[in-house]
């Protein structure tokens, strides 16, 4: 008959060790028992398996070429149905400190001890002991350090009457008399009560409109259940009602009834009890904002206008207007709030966006919403304009119209023509340089009255043209054939000739914010193109857009309305005349 048998420790290495690097040295276990034990070497707690300078054989395990890792405490464990036993090794290399047994992570109730393990061995058996909180020494840590903090010889962390605050990483450094150190941490975990983060308080709640009431709580293990009571009597929730429980702790109303009004308190529950302190809310019910006057939905108006916006509320108590801008901030230079109104002046592209009107008193905060767009729009006529003028030239100044497309370039055109004997002749266009306000307008007939005018042009087309100005040059006897001038020099050109074939294949492409506008030179080129001139019209007369493309078949526009329907047409310009057919 067999009887089965725990584990019992036979033969074995001694409790304690000292190698050498480089050394090599053998550790060994026995055991007996029946049925007969399992044996596994764990070193650290952490299973031993074969290495290059690692054997394990059996109960034996070889450590060639000793190295410092390798030092440490070492367990034989035997196992078999009935039980277990083990014999711990402790390994130590010449010149270091091991800590044989580490601290472990611990929990621990408020008010009461926390103990951390660590204890360390060398050659010499005199290891000396440090404990840190989070990288500081424990004994320099305000309100822990010897008020209520040990260490003792052995290396044990003693924390007395522990507090919310003592949760951290603590660490464990051992050292031995020639100044080599080891390191362990373990961390503390201190669970308490739930403490409810508020006092008592008076809470107005707004009629007519959704309540909260909320109970904001700390708690280690957190919790699991919050009681709320009114006049002292708990509050029970069934699906669907009016008043319930949000987000566990919170106390939500749908609509908020006179008969809302009395004395709130939660008590927060967790696996450790309940909270000690309960803060009562006395709730109040008061009259929410409301608007008396809202803005409108949008507002159209044009760069460099003054805007006024209304938004008038009312409420108890008697709520404040605060007026802000959604994703940009107001101009405090530019903004006026005028009993509740906002007033901004000169309004520029940047102002526009979307307004918020927030109306808020101590019961609760409504917003309403409006849209300001800020138009551009064509330049303005060009103002106080000069012109002096000699035997054959004309020197016209100007200064600049406002224009509301501030951001892009504007720029001019200055049209003359010659007018004999109450005979208006045809107009002749220059297009002035960029950034210039005078030109001098050369190969004028002498003697000769000419009606002058300036035009305005910005990406968004024409704008008005400027007063008349009837001027005459200086007499003289020399005759001076009709001239044209281009953008950037006058040139004579004889009587008119035979008018050029007209541009072919007028193409419009759509690209989004662009419309490009493309066509082909006419088929008869004999007589050469000096430039070309595209149209445009939606209702009425047709408008010049482009003015004089001296190279290139095609134009883009970007000042174009999303929606609307456009006309366009493109005339040849050649040297002394103008194609008659145009492409449209």
């Amino acid at each position: 008959m067999m009887f089965a048998a725990p584990p019992v420790i036979g033969n074995n290495s001694p409790s304690f060790l000292l190698g050498k690097e480089g050394q090599n040295i053998e550790l060994w276990c026995s055991a007996t028992g029946s049925p007969e034990p399992q044996l596994t070497w764990l070193k650290d707690g952490n299973e031993v398996l074969s290495s290059e300078d690692i054997i394990v054989d059996g109960n034996k395990i070889r450590l060639n070429n000793l190295k410092r890792e390798d030092g440490g405490a070492y367990q034989c464990v035997f196992k078999n149905v009935v039980g277990q036993a083990s014999h711990t090794i402790k390994l130590i290399i010449k010149g270091y400190v091991y800590i044989m047994e580490k601290p472990r992570n611990i929990t621990v109730q408020d008010g009461n001890e926390a103990k951390f393990i660590c204890h360390a061995d060398n050659e010499f058996h005199n290891s000396t002991f440090k404990w840190y909180k989070d990288n500081v020494d424990v004994q320099l840590v305000p309100g822990l350090g010897t008020l209520r903090s040990s260490i003792l010889s052995d290396g044990t962390l003693i924390i007395r009457n522990v507090i919310k605050s003592d949760s951290a990483w603590f660490e464990c450094e051992a050292k031995n008399e020639i100044s080599t150190s080891a390191k362990a941490k373990a961390f503390l975990n201190v669970t308490y009560l739930p403490v409810v983060l508020t006092s008592d308080m008076t809470v107005l709640l707004p009629r007519n409109m959704p309540g909260l009431l909320s109970c904001p709580f700390d708690a280690n293990p957190p919790v699991t259940s919050v009681v709320w009571t009114k006049n002292e009597q708990e509050i029970k929730f069934l699906d669907y009602t009016r008043v319930y429980k949000r987000n566990l702790s919170d106390l939500a109303f749908r609509t908020v009834r006179e008969s809302d009004e009395g004395a709130y308190s939660c008590t927060p529950y967790s696996a450790l009890g309940a909270s000690k302190y309960s803060p009562r809310f006395q709730v109040h019910i008061r009259d929410p904002p409301y608007f008396k006057e809202r803005p409108k939905r949008y507002y159209q108006k044009q760069v460099g206008d003054t805007i006024s916006i209304p938004c008038e509320a009312t409420g108890d108590p008697t709520p404040t207007i605060k007026w802000q801008k959604q994703n940009g901030q107001l101009d405090p230079e530019k903004k006026l709030i005028e009993d509740s109104r906002l007033v901004i002046t000169y309004l520029s592209m940047d102002d526009s966006g979307y307004y918020e009107c927030e109306a808020s008193n101590e019961v609760a905060t409504i917003v309403t919403t409006t849209l300001l767009i800020v138009e551009v729009s064509s330049p303005h006529r060009a103002r106080n304009i000069s012109i002096k003028t000699t035997e054959n030239t004309a020197n016209v100044k100007w200064l600049p119209a406002f224009d509301s497309d501030y951001a892009k370039r504007q720029d001019y055109f200055i049209w003359y023509r010659e007018i004999e004997k109450n005979t208006k002749q045809n107009w002749t266009t220059i297009a002035v340089p960029d950034d210039y306000t005078s030109l001098l307008v050369e190969n004028l007939k002498s003697d000769t009255r000419y009606e002058f005018v300036i035009l305005s042009r910005n990406s968004l087309g024409n704008g008005l043209f400027s007063e008349r100005h009837l001027v005459k040059t200086k007499g003289s006897k020399r005759h001076i054939t009709k001239t044209e001038v281009y953008p950037s020099a006058a040139i004579a050109i004889p009587p008119p000739g035979p008018r050029p074939d007209s541009p072919r294949n007028l193409t419009i492409k759509n690209l989004g914010d662009t419309l490009e506008i493309r066509w082909l030179p006419p088929r008869n080129l004999t007589v050469p193109v000096q430039y070309y001139i595209v149209y445009f019209r939606t209702v009425g007369k047709f408008d010049d857009l482009s003015g004089p493309i001296n190279n290139g078949t095609s134009f883009e526009w970007k000042g174009f309305s999303r929606g609307a329907k456009y006309r366009f047409k493109v005339f040849r310009r050649v040297l002394h005349s103008i194609s008659l057919n145009f492409k449209q």
